[in-house]
């Protein structure tokens, strides 16, 4: 199933939307849940591929200390502006993998939030929504660009840009200019562009993107609630309750070999 994300389905955006909405399920426990090790798998939620990549200290904003709705939301943004740049040396398939798991996250948020850790909340896709629905483009390659500029501005130290919008509402054009998803989104998405460009890594950026958006699925799918897992395995199933299968026979794997090296080995060898 083919999900559109943030920059092709909020121009349908009506306001109608219960904001504030909650996944009123209770987490799961987790017996073996290692709370000590930030950067494991079950936890990272995008910090160790930052920390892999020696630029934990410079996009850390993306993922800590703020909500996971936030950081799903300051992604996709950042995604959607560097996607559009293009480099021929890039894998076509690598390209359309983290553009669906890009607009598949934010399609959770905005349709399943149940799907998510709860409380998930939908109160900042509400608000982005709504503020960017002022802005005045032709393209979602015309508004990548518009964010990848306001992104350099405030990544040079630059409070203000002057945003073409489609209303005279000084309300509405203030709090588009003071939406603080979109301002973390589009400095993301810049300084990802201008890594690429600058070659201040080995590997291309769209690879850190990649392994960023498996990390935030992989943290979602974990703490799901179990219920909401079942239910969603009852219509069909989810991308994201396969990733927490997998997560759920990692760990198992990993308590064995702990526990019993050479089970482990035996266990492995089964695959």
């Amino acid at each position: 199933m083919e999900h559109t994300g943030l920059f092709e389905v909020h121009p349908h955006f009506t306001g109608d939307q219960e904001a504030g909405g909650r996944a009123s399920l209770q987490a799961r426990p987790h017996p073996g849940y290692e709370p000590e090790i930030p950067n494991h798998i079950l936890n990272s939620r995008g910090r160790a591929v930052l920390v892999r990549w020696g630029c934990y200290d410079a996009l850390s904003f993306s993922v800590v200390d703020i909500e996971l709705e936030e950081s799903i939301l300051i992604w996709h943004i950042a995604t959607n502006i560097f996607l559009p740049a293009g480099n021929l040396l890039w894998d076509v398939g690598l390209v359309e993998a983290v553009r669906a798991l890009s607009n598949y996250m934010v399609f959770l948020l905005a349709v399943r939030p149940s799907m998510l850790p709860p409380p998930a909340i939908q109160n900042a896709y509400i608000k982005l929504c709504s503020d960017i629905s002022v802005l005045q483009y032709s393209s979602t390659e015309h508004l990548a660009f518009i964010l990848y500029n306001y992104g350099k501005v405030l990544n040079t130290g630059g409070s203000t840009v002057s945003f073409v919008c489609t209303t005279m509402s000084e309300h509405r054009r203030r709090s588009l200019h003071d939406n603080q998803t979109l301002k973390a989104g589009s400095k993301l998405g810049a300084m990802l562009l201008d890594m690429e460009s600058s070659h201040e890594v080995h590997e291309d950026v769209l690879q850190l993107i990649t392994q960023g958006w498996v990390e935030i699925l992989c943290y979602a799918g974990y703490r799901c609630t179990t219920n909401s897992h079942s239910k969603q395995l009852g219509n069909g199933g989810d991308l994201i309750t396969v990733a927490a299968l997998l997560l759920e026979h990692r760990k198992n794997l990993d308590t064995l070999m702990a526990s019993d090296p050479e089970a482990h080995l035996a266990a492995t060898d089964d695959y």
